[in-house]
């Protein structure tokens, strides 16, 4: 993984255009500090999939009961 590029928050205001088009051609990142603390950071946009309704059906284990009550007395007003 490539080190990411640091700039002050000074920098980023003067360069901002073009740090973002860095960011968008190379992939890379650039770290935003504020008196030499991370304050923020400038990635890649990054596309999520779509939800697929199902796609995770028969991937979960089921382990007894969960729905029926468990015996127990308990009174909600405490």
């Amino acid at each position: 993984m490539p080190k990411p590029n640091v700039v002050t928050v000074t920098d980023f205001k003067a360069h901002a255009l073009a740090l973002v088009s860095q960011v968008g051609s190379t992939g890379g990142t650039v770290v935003i500090t504020k008196r030499g603390k991370p304050i923020a950071q400038l990635v890649p946009y990054r596309r999520v999939g779509k939800a697929v309704p199902g796609r995770l059906r028969g991937t979960a284990i089921e382990i007894g009961d969960i729905v029926s009550p468990t015996g127990a007395e308990w009174d909600a007003a405490k």
